[in-house]
């Protein structure tokens, strides 16, 4: 009988082996994704804010230098010294009458957000 379970235990610890490796795969495929996802967002988060700040530049312009023509205008910020900066292009479009259409688009890695804004003066 002894015979018969000689390769038991080894089979059984192959067994656990396996399944436990197959968990720890599955859940750092998850965690990975996730770790991801959260630096896409961040990312996401720069250029919708780089694009915002085109807008109020706009608006700045508008307002100051009473513009009456379509323009196009680009420019940017660093959130720190250490990082790449986010840029933002910007269109404002004009036809004579009120309202102008401003359109924002804000860049930051591989992140892209557009802002679309009519002004009324």
């Amino acid at each position: 009988m002894k015979d018969k379970q000689k390769g038991y235990a080894l089979y059984l610890m192959i067994t656990m082996m396996a399944v436990l490796l197959a968990v720890v795969l599955g859940l750092s495929t998850i965690i990975i994704g996730g770790v991801n996802l959260a630096i896409l967002s961040g990312d996401s988060f720069k250029a919708f804010y780089a694009a915002d700040s085109g807008i109020e530049e706009s608006l700045y312009r508008i307002y100051i230098d009473k513009i009456d023509s379509e323009i196009t205008f680009s420019g940017g910020f660093s959130f720190s010294p250490s990082e790449y900066g986010a840029t933002y292009d910007v269109t404002i479009s004009y036809n004579g009458e009120s309202p102008q259409e401003i359109t924002s688009t804000g860049k930051y890695n591989e992140a892209r957000k557009k802002i679309e804004a009519s002004f009324n003066e």
